[in-house]
């Protein structure tokens, strides 16, 4: 649990301090005065990871609970950072050829349920029953879209539920997900894409809301009726639904993938072809694919890669720390953030100017700056 909370202010602030010195009467008030070398952040990241390696079983005694093959899926990733491809390839392949693993059958069994199946390696409970008590989330409200606002549209599990549309999926993965008629991510599965208005004088039958159009001709003056347009429109995600929640309801009990038997598979192949064993890595990718029914691939680079994670993981929580791992997050926001900013809702301006390059590594937030030692420094930019 250190090791994973540490990786993550890692790759989001990169300026951190860390120590393993307990706390005591006598230092509680000590505040630091620098950050941390990267050389002691992985250092501590690796021995913490290996040492769970080493002591935990790969079959835990409660659902949501770390074990071994969680621990050696983080470590593989740490080992990405360090462009340790021989490190990384020897955890997945450790974890994949266990054989206490495997990519469920479907894609529509991944997010069914409780997730607890042979594909999960790690998730955060929100059932009610599960280790201490579960609470609702409302992830699924943001996004999915209010079809129901949609003429001729009903408001149902089968569309999603309650939703809003807060967040959707961009035109990139759009695209990508259906260069292959056959990828059924796309069918209600993962992402909704194939649900139909009836109302024939509304749009013409057989329209589809996920076809790639563009979504930001509807109103170019009025903010309010481009919103609900674009609410009700896009594609939405269909990872964090509960299936046995009202469809009124935006509160879920729905457990939250984390890390996934398929991504292991996806940080293989990206080793492998770094390692160059680019056989290895395209049947790493084919596995992912070929269970998503689509159809493989012959060849490999790592923008091949790329795009079959934006596939299968998008909303998961992965993509910012990949392109940024990879040196392609600010190029890939400048050429694929959505262009819903030519209105006033942005105080700012439009995040296409204000986007730079030292703003992949976030700001330390004020609070936390002012419980430091003056000398402490702040992130490039921010200052």
């Amino acid at each position: 649990m250190r090791a994973n909370s540490i990786f993550m202010l890692y790759r989001c602030f990169n300026n951190i301090f860390v120590s393993t010195e307990p706390t005591t009467p006598e230092n509680a008030f000590e505040v630091p005065r620098d950050k941390s070398s990267e050389e002691e952040i992985f250092s501590l990241l690796k021995s913490d990871l290996d040492f769970a390696i080493n002591n935990l079983d790969y079959t835990s005694l409660q659902f949501g609970r770390w074990n071994q093959g969680a621990a050696r899926h983080v470590r593989a990733k740490v080992a990405m950072w360090e462009e340790d491809w021989d490190e990384a390839a020897a955890q997945t392949d450790s974890i994949i050829m266990s054989g206490n693993y495997s990519l469920m059958p479907t894609t529509k069994e991944v997010f069914a349920g409780d997730i607890d199946h042979a594909e999960t390696l790690f998730a955060v409970n929100f059932k009610n029953e599960t280790i201490g008590g579960g609470s609702y989330h409302i992830m699924n409200w943001n996004v999915v879209s209010s079809y129901a606002e949609a003429p001729g549209m009903v408001q149902s599990l089968e569309n999603g539920g309650a939703g809003v549309g807060f967040l959707s999926l961009n035109d990139y993965a759009i695209n990508l997900l259906n260069e292959d008629p056959n990828d059924d991510r796309k069918d209600g599965n993962y992402y909704i894409f194939e649900y139909l208005y009836n109302d024939e004088e509304t749009l013409p039958a057989g329209k589809n809301i996920g076809e790639p159009l563009d979504l930001y001709e509807n109103s170019p003056t009025d903010q309010n009726e481009f919103m609900l347009y674009y609410r009700r429109q896009n594609p939405g995600v269909l990872k964090f639904f509960d299936d046995e929640a009202e469809a009124t309801d935006r509160n879920h009990y729905k457990n939250v993938m984390i890390y996934r038997l398929a991504e292991t598979y996806l940080i293989g192949a990206e080793a492998n072809l770094m390692l160059n064993n680019p056989d290895k890595a395209i049947d790493y990718v084919n596995a992912v694919r070929t269970r998503a029914k689509a159809a493989p691939i012959g060849s490999i680079d790592l923008q091949a890669i790329l795009d079959e994670r934006a596939r299968e993981l998008a909303f998961e929580g992965q993509r910012w720390f990949t392109l940024k791992r990879t040196g392609k997050l600010f190029e890939f926001l400048i050429d694929h953030m959505n262009n819903d900013n030519m209105n006033e809702s942005y105080p700012e301006g439009n995040p296409k100017d204000i986007l730079q390059e030292y703003m992949k590594h976030w700001p330390i937030p004020p609070q936390q700056i002012d419980l430091l030692d003056p000398s402490y420094p702040q992130n490039d930019g921010y200052n």
